[in-house]
C-alpha cells in the first residue's frame, strides 16, 4: 500500500528514471497507474525536482488526448521519500509497439492517429508547456481507438529557462526524435515538438526512424547536419497515388525542416495538414511544393504564345488552338491585304517595342541572378568539402588502453600528440 490508499500491482512500464505500476485506489475503488521514481534516482535532487515538475506540468493539462493526472505525493521506503504520480490507467498499445507488431501504417492511417496528438500538443503549448520528448513510445492507442499522449517527464514551461535543473538537462530527449536546436543545446519551443512529431510520422509510415546510427551522438549529428530522405522512397511506388506521395513527402519534410522558421509554426497548423492528408485532399505543404515547381513548368507555353503573338505573319498555327490561347489568327478566306493592314497597325505602335525591351532586360536580370546564386552555392559547397577534409585530417583514433602498462599507454598517446592526464582512485 502507498500512503494507505493505493494498492500496487504489477509493473506495466519502465523508463530511465521511473517505473509504472498498475494499482487500485482503495478510497475510490478505481484502477489507476502509479509512476514512481526509482530509489537510486530519488537520492539526486535534480531528478526529484524534474519528477516534481512532471507532476505539476501534467496536472495543469486537461485534455481528452492527454493522460490525466489524479494525485501526487511521496511514499516512504526504507526511510527514503520516493515521489510518485497517480495517473489515468490506459488500456492499449503504444504506437511503437503497434508499428513493430503490425507493420507500418498507411499515410492516411498514420495521419488519423497523429491528428489527436497534434491537438494534445497544441493544448500543451497553449498552457505554456512544451513536451520535448515526443516519440512513438509516448503515444498510446487505447483498445477503443482513442489516442493519448503521456510522459511529460522532461517537459518544461516556456518561461522556465533559468533554473539549474533546466540548464543541466537542455539536451534531454530520445535521439531519434531530437530537433536540431535541442541537439545543439539551444532553447526548445513549440516547433521543436512539431519536428519530433514529424519524425514520428516518418517512422509510422516507413517502419524506421529518419536518422539511425550506432550512438545517440551520431544520430543527433545527423539531425543537425543532414537532410532526411523523402519517406516515399522507402515505400512501394505502387502503394501510393501521386497525390498521396506528394502529400506525405511535403508534410514530413516541412515538419522536419532544419530551420524552425521553415516548419509548421504550430501543432495546430500541422494538425490541419494531417486532417487534409487523412481525407485525401491536397495539403498546404504540398500546395507550396507544387507552387514552387509551377513557374518552370509553364514558362515554355507562355514563351511560345508570346512569340506567336508578336510574329503572326511568320508563325504557322492551327486556328482553333491558337484562338483558344488568345492569339489572333486569320480565318480561311480572309484577304492578305487585311493581314498586311493589321501588320502595319502593329508596326505603328512603338510602345510594344519598349515593352519587349523591358521584358528582355528583366529576363537577363533573372538569368544573371540565377547564375550568381549557382556560383555562390558551388563556392559554399567547395568550402564545406574543404572543411570536412580538414576535420577528417585532424581526427585521431584513440587506441585501446585498458589493462595495459601505464608507461606504454602514455608513450603511445603522446606519440599521437594527445595531452595525457592520469587520475588515481
Amino acid at each position: 500500500m502507498v500512503n494507505d490508499r493505493y494498492r500496487l500491482g504489477d509493473v506495466i512500464g519502465t523508463g530511465g528514471m521511473s517505473e509504472v505500476y498498475r494499482a487500485t485506489d482503495s478510497l475510490l475503488g478505481r484502477d489507476v497507474a502509479i509512476k514512481m521514481l526509482r530509489p537510486e534516482m530519488a537520492r539526486d535532487v535534480n531528478f526529484r525536482e524534474r519528477f516534481r515538475k512532471e507532476a505539476q506540468n501534467s496536472g495543469r493539462l486537461n485534455h481528452p488526448n492527454i493522460v490525466a493526472v489524479y494525485d501526487t505525493g511521496e511514499a516512504d521506503e526504507d526511510g527514503m521519500a520516493i515521489p510518485y504520480i497517480v495517473m489515468e490507467l490506459v488500456h492499449g498499445r503504444t504506437l511503437r509497439d503497434l508499428v513493430r507488431e503490425d507493420g507500418p501504417l498507411s499515410p492516411r492511417e498514420a495521419a488519423q492517429v497523429l491528428i489527436p496528438v497534434a491537438h494534445a500538443l497544441q493544448a500543451s503549448h497553449d498552457a505554456g508547456i512544451i513536451h520535448r520528448d515526443v516519440k512513438p513510445a509516448n503515444i498510446m492507442i487505447t483498445n477503443t481507438g482513442q489516442v493519448k499522449v503521456m510522459d511529460f517527464g522532461i517537459a518544461r514551461a516556456l518561461d522556465d529557462s533559468t533554473s539549474a535543473m533546466t540548464q543541466t538537462s537542455a539536451v534531454i530527449g530520445t535521439a531519434q526524435y531530437l530537433s536540431p536546436e535541442q541537439a545543439q543545446g539551444k532553447p526548445a519551443d513549440a516547433r521543436s515538438d512539431v519536428y519530433a512529431l514529424g519524425c514520428v510520422l516518418y517512422e509510422a509510415v516507413t517502419g524506421h526512424a529518419p536518422f539511425e546510427g550506432e550512438t545517440p551522438f551520431a544520430v543527433a549529428y545527423q539531425h543537425v547536419q543532414e537532410e532526411p530522405n523523402a519517406p516515399s522512397e522507402s515505400l512501394d511506388p505502387d502503394s501510393l497515388t501521386p497525390t498521396e506521395r506528394v502529400n506525405l513527402d511535403a508534410v514530413v519534410l516541412t515538419s522536419m525542416a532544419k530551420d524552425p522558421m521553415d516548419r509548421y509554426q504550430s501543432a495546430q497548423e500541422f494538425g490541419a495538414d494531417l486532417e487534409r492528408m487523412s481525407s485525401g485532399n491536397v495539403t498546404r505543404a504540398a500546395q507550396m511544393h507544387i507552387a514552387d515547381d509551377e513557374p518552370s513548368a509553364h514558362s515554355q507555353p507562355e514563351d511560345s504564345t508570346r512569340v506567336a503573338a508578336m510574329h503572326p505573319a511568320t508563325t504557322t498555327m492551327d486556328p482553333q488552338p491558337a484562338a483558344a490561347a488568345g492569339v489572333p489568327v486569320a480565318a480561311p478566306g480572309v484577304a492578305s491585304a487585311d493581314i498586311d493592314e493589321r501588320d502595319g497597325a502593329r508596326k505603328s505602335r512603338p510602345w510594344m517595342k519598349w515593352i519587349a525591351i523591358i521584358l528582355a532586360i528583366a529576363l537577363a536580370g533573372l538569368l544573371i541572378g540565377f547564375a550568381f546564386d549557382y556560383w555562390n552555392t558551388s563556392q559554399q559547397r567547395q568550402a564545406e568539402q574543404e572543411q570536412d577534409q580538414q576535420s577528417q585530417a585532424n581526427m585521431v583514433t584513440v587506441p585501446d588502453v585498458e589493462d595495459r602498462p601505464r608507461s606504454e599507454v602514455i608513450a603511445e598517446l603522446e606519440d599521437l600528440d594527445l595531452l595525457v592526464t592520469v587520475n588515481e582512485e
